[in-house]
């Protein structure tokens, strides 16, 4: 997915929130904008990764271990002439030290690494009584590393227990050239499962994060660990962007680019970075640096909107979200509840996707039925296809930089309302 530049807000009437959402929406007309896909590269290139994470190859395996007056140390890698500087910095994400085992994904130099790490105590003052090491895969896409990484954590109590011994996992790496495993249904479902954990722990909130995700702001997770969950949230604020395959090929959203999980050196790229991304971070330091991030999101609290990020209006909770929100219990059922079972947390994880890949295929149609016209793309709709896009009242400055950021001009026919109207 290639990333996209921000369209600019000012070239949108902005209706006043004082008025019913069709009648403020009546008369928006938005500019066409550039095609997304045509953004230019900036600094985020080294981090983005391939371009299709369901594709790609192998590239590398290697242990680092932390050693306690040196730090992070890369121990061995193989192929050995492979240029896999600076990666163990990013594989010792902080906050791994607070579980025996972890893991977290990652980008690093236009690649995807996948690390697993393991603690082991020990009776050594040298060590200060903690041995800690981290087993690493380098590749192209995100399926193949997932399909392995139970192996890599296998391997990263080994090696953590038989310092030095390398051969099983030159042996393991060799394989895993020859037959990799089918990791897509695999992530499919953990897609979902991660979304319906996403939905548990921000509420009304995500909403925000699929706002932000639409309009391919930055927004950034935060949770001090354990870090392989916080990758996880990451993959599923990033599928809220998605609609189904149909809608992609035609006219995908593009949401920005999903990073994994960041570390401070990416600081910099962040800040400088033209266009939106989604991405974690497990190191504190990031909720001090509103210049990286547009949209904050630490664990369990409020999110946090960097005012002084163009559009920051556009994200800020408003009643729609809470209006989405019933709806999505009404949807995913008995899901969240704590006593729910196993069968009962799949489905309901599985129509907690759907929820949003419906609303976000609605936009992708609406999107290509204006862009079948002439410039600029413009598209008739009626109040309850704004419903099926997921716009409810109290929308009119999400939906304008929604248009704006798309290239739509969205032509609202109203209902005449009656004495006992509810619209």
């Amino acid at each position: 997915r290639d990333e996209g530049a921000l369209a600019p807000l000012s070239g949108a009437r902005m209706p006043s929130t004082s008025r019913g959402l069709a009648d403020g929406m009546n008369s928006l007309e938005v500019p066409l904008v550039a095609d997304p896909s045509n953004a230019e590269e900036d600094a985020l290139t080294a981090l983005q990764g391939s371009r299709e994470d369901r594709a790609g190859h192998l590239r590398a395996i290697f242990v680092a271990h932390f050693h306690t007056t040196t730090g992070c140390v890369m121990e061995w890698q193989h192929p050995p002439d492979v240029d896999l500087g600076g990666v163990e910095l990013k594989a010792f994400a902080p906050g791994l030290h607070r579980s025996v085992e972890d893991g977290v994904f990652f980008r690093h130099e236009g690649r995807t690494c996948a690390a697993r790490f393991h603690r082991l105590d020990v009776d050594s003052d040298e060590e200060r009584h903690a041995r800690m090491r981290v087993v690493g895969m380098v590749g192209d896409g995100l399926v193949p590393l997932w399909g392995h990484e139970g192996a890599l954590g296998e391997l990263a109590a080994a090696v953590n227990r038989d310092v030095g011994h390398f051969a099983p996992l030159e042996r393991f790496y060799n394989g895993a050239l020859a037959s990799a495993p089918p990791g897509a249904p695999a992530v499919d479902g953990a897609r979902a499962e991660a979304v319906l954990r996403l939905a548990s722990d921000l509420g009304p909130r995500i909403f925000v994060v699929w706002k932000a995700v639409l309009l391919r702001r930055r927004v950034l997770l935060h949770d001090p660990g354990p870090v392989r969950p916080l990758c996880d949230a990451t993959l599923a604020a990033w599928a809220l962007g998605c609609c189904d395959a149909a809608a992609e090929e035609t006219h995908p959203l593009a949401p920005g680019p999903n990073l994994l999980h960041v570390f401070v050196g990416d600081l910099r790229a962040l800040v400088e970075a033209r266009g939106g991304f989604v991405a974690c971070t497990s190191d504190s330091i990031f909720a001090e640096r509103p210049a990286a991030w547009d949209l904050f999101c630490p664990r369990g609290e409020a999110v946090l909107v960097n005012d002084a990020s163009p559009g920051a209006a556009d994200l800020h909770q408003t009643a729609a979200d809470g209006a989405r929100w019933r709806r999505l219990r009404r949807v995913i059922g008995a899901a969240l509840d704590p006593g729910a079972g196993e069968a009962e947390r799949r489905r309901g994880a599985s129509r907690c996707l759907r929820f949003f890949l419906d609303m976000n295929t609605e936009i992708c149609r609406r999107r290509a039925a204006g862009h079948a016209g002439a410039p600029p793309a413009s598209a008739d709709v009626r109040e309850r296809d704004l419903r099926a896009m997921g716009i409810h009242r109290g929308d009119e400055l999400f939906l304008a930089a929604l248009t704006a950021a798309n290239g739509m001009v969205l032509n609202v026919r109203r209902r005449r309302c009656t004495s006992n109207c509810c619209c």
